[in-house]
């Protein structure tokens, strides 16, 4: 698999786990099922990461009645509140880019007077 493509894949992933992770900090917990479709990621998808994110440390699971919920971890709150904060960071700066960027009509803007 080429550079592109892993950056692509690994760029992905944060994104998609980001989106879980924040999910969980808002909700406290959720089932795979519901967090695949709130994330926009297949059930298999999102299983196998809640089982990364596990494994890591972030994430916890726990069968209540017939469903088995995530919760984040004191680890995962951290992470997620720090994801939170980045997010709210970039969103400001695109914000800023955008109010402040020239608009370009894409024809040739040289001035011929």
């Amino acid at each position: 698999m080429g550079k592109s493509k892993n950056r692509l894949k690994n760029e992905y992933f944060i994104k998609k786990t980001s989106v879980i992770l924040l999910m969980l900090l808002q909700h406290e917990k959720a089932t795979i099922s519901q967090l695949s479709k709130s994330s926009g990621v297949s059930f298999l998808y999102c299983a196998n990461k809640i089982k990364e994110m596990e494994s890591a440390g972030f994430v916890v699971s726990a069968r209540e009645k017939k469903f088995r919920f995530v919760f984040l971890t004191e680890k995962g709150v951290r992470l997620a509140e720090k994801i939170k904060e980045v997010a709210k960071l970039i969103s400001e700066s695109e914000q800023a880019e955008m109010e402040t960027a020239p608009i370009h009509s894409g024809v040739n803007e040289t001035n011929n007077d």
